[in-house]
């Protein structure tokens, strides 16, 4: 398995784990990620995890076609993502919680767990490309 399909089937089971939750029980999910980003220390160490992701991402050969660009360009907006939440914890924190509250207000439970459900195809899609496709 080449390291682009390692990476494929990595961010699939991290889509996958992420929005499970929100299909169950969406109202619980985003209290839960909002109790998350409470403090500026889960918002650097979120930074540093996405930071991680998308340095891997960056380092990853890239090759003929369009998987390999689409992931390069994911792990430059999850770097410069990182980089924010890194340099401005207090900002990134409000822009994140603003966007919940909106979230909330906005989406009825229902298409919050439409939302969930499309995200798990796009995880399980991701785990297919990086095991036969990749």
């Amino acid at each position: 398995m080449s390291s682009l399909g390692v990476f494929c089937v990595a961010l699939g089971a991290l889509t996958l784990l992420f929005r499970f939750p929100l299909v169950l029980s969406p109202e619980r999910t985003l209290a839960a990620w909002r109790k998350l980003l409470g403090s500026r220390r889960s918002v650097r160490l979120s930074g540093l995890v996405i930071g991680g992701l998308g340095f891997f991402a960056l380092s990853l050969p890239v090759g003929d076609g369009l998987l390999p660009i689409l992931i390069w360009i994911w792990g430059a907006l999850a770097s410069g993502v990182a980089l924010g939440f890194l340099i401005f914890p207090q900002f990134s924190q409000d822009l994140a919680l603003a966007l919940y509250e909106w979230v909330e207000r906005a989406m009825s439970a229902a298409a919050l767990r439409a939302l969930g459900v499309v995200s798990l195809i796009f995880g399980a899609g991701l785990i297919y490309l990086g095991l036969y496709v990749v």
